[in-house]
């Protein structure tokens, strides 16, 4: 089962400002901002992909622990982080990382009315257990009785029983019921290697790596180019990324498939002062193949109607493909299914002002994304970063809000015309408020310490404008604390 943060992590990179700082006359401003972008990146916050000018001057292996939890014991995600930086010489540097994170708990898989029954069925999308389990319930038995009464019998009776029953079933303003599925512990390990080379003005970065847990296996390449400008003050910036991805299914076997994933983005730094940086990112990604959660169910009221469910037990030659693209899993409750195509773009901006007030210095931060299947999202996020001898200190708050996806709905009462359905609740509309504090202790040039914890409140009203499905709120947290040892 998976979770609502993403598993597969390419590099991380830190905000470029070290493009510009040496043009910055004010050494208190050089200092403050020189931090500012050696700083750890806040969890979920913009990233921005860049590199130093110059190889590392030492040897470095950093270690990091990063917890996850959401409210009411959901899931929790405990991740591991080793990476080292390894400097050959005064143009090539080296770098690797490796993770392993272990994750446990109870995912939403689906949500349907507040007042259906018990809909979801063991029997791993095999229709005829699915009808003979059906027979079972209650309320379907209550409803071929009725039938019976009224005077039908055998088939007519069994029809009319389950569709009287799905009928009730329909809600009327009704707030939707998430249903939980727990699993067991699982594993990830994913591991990458960076090789840079610095010329005069331009830095070449490549990197490629693995990701691979029981039921999703990636590979992956990146490119990013470095070209300094402008007697160092602006710094361009372009990459290409390239994944490969299977996707499967540890429960229903039929389900799965893979992906290709290409992503170019070109980016700018620009000294605007001598005590301010500007940064911008456009990021495109294309993404074409197997694009659904094997493990996200939807409740489509009608997309197999009573008779059909019937005829599967009398017309043994008769297929599920005859009567439905989905893969059923229960009494009309069938297995997502997603356009095999996503185009996304995002656009992502920083401002980086020095306060000499105080020797510390602000970000600001502001990113707009837009997708293929109509998701608009706008984050806020501002952080201020105050050094303290040897301490830097980093409080951050951020806003966000999407929209929904164009097939998404907490459950649908009659089947879309295209066959897409989502219900799953990071495709739906909500807001979020974000607050955290990240410390940062260099105890001696050899060794620092860094730590931080951010607390998350989702909800949908916190949508701009609203929202109207007041759908999966809850809230989530991330503590991680890291050492690095310098050589």
């Amino acid at each position: 089962m998976k979770f609502s943060v993403p598993r597969k992590r390419h590099p991380e990179a830190v905000a470029a400002v070290g493009a510009g700082v040496a043009a910055i006359k004010n050494s208190k401003a050089l200092t403050v901002l020189t931090m500012a972008a050696l700083a750890l990146p806040g969890l979920g916050g913009t990233v921005f992909r860049a590199q130093a000018a110059s190889p590392s001057e030492t040897f470095q292996l950093n270690h990091r622990y990063t917890n996850y939890r959401e409210g009411n014991d959901r899931m929790r995600v405990d991740v591991n982080s080793t990476s080292v930086v390894v400097p050959l010489g005064d143009r090539f540097q080296l770098s690797g990382n490796f993770e392993h994170d272990t994750y446990a708990g109870a995912t939403p898989a689906f949500s349907a009315p507040k007042n259906m029954f018990d809909v979801v069925s063991q029997a791993s999308g095999g229709v005829l257990d699915i009808f003979f389990n059906m027979l079972k319930k209650p309320a379907i038995v209550e409803g071929i009785l009725e039938a019976g009464q009224r005077g039908l019998s055998g088939a007519e009776q069994a029809i009319a029983g389950i569709d009287s029953t799905l009928q009730r079933a329909v809600p009327s303003g009704i707030k939707p019921v998430e249903y939980l599925v727990k699993h067991p512990r699982e594993n990830r390990y994913s591991g990458s290697a960076t090789a840079s080379y610095f010329f005069d003005d331009v830095t070449l970065a490549l990197t490629g790596g693995q990701s691979t847990e029981p039921d999703y296996k990636s590979s992956f390449g990146f490119a990013n180019l470095n070209w300094e400008v402008n007697q160092k003050l602006t710094t361009l910036n372009a990459g290409y990324g390239y994944a490969v991805d299977d996707i499967s299914s540890i429960v229903v076997d039929n389900i799965g498939g893979k992906r290709d994933t290409h992503t170019v983005q070109f980016g700018l730094s620009q000294v605007t002062g001598k005590n301010s940086l500007f940064l911008s990112n456009v990021t495109y990604t294309r993404a074409n193949g197997f694009l659904s959660n094997p493990y996200k169910l939807v409740h489509i009221r009608g997309e197999i109607t009573a008779e059909e469910y019937f005829s599967f037990t009398t017309e043994f030659g008769k297929t599920i493909d005859s009567v439905t693209n989905l893969i059923p899993a229960g009494i009309e409750v069938f297995h997502e299914n997603r356009p095999d195509l996503r185009e996304q773009w995002s656009v992502s901006n920083r401002l980086v002002q020095y306060v000499p007030l105080t020797d510390a210095s602000i970000h600001f931060d502001y990113r707009f994304y837009t997708d293929s299947w109509n998701i608009n999202s706008h984050t806020f996020e501002v952080n201020w970063l105050q050094p303290v001898h040897s301490w830097l200190i980093r409080p951050n708050f951020r806003y966000y809000s999407q929209g929904d996806a164009d097939f998404f709905a907490p459950f649908f009462l009659t089947p879309r015309q295209d066959g897409f359905y989502t219900s799953d609740f990071r495709l739906s509309s909500y807001g979020a408020i974000s607050a955290g504090i990240q410390i940062n202790k260099d105890f001696n040039r050899r060794v620092s310490l860094r730590g931080g914890f951010e607390y998350t409140f989702r909800r949908a009203s916190l949508k701009m404008g609203g929202s109207k499905d007041d759908y999966a709120d809850f809230n989530f947290y991330f503590t991680n604390v890291a050492v690095l040892f310098r050589f």
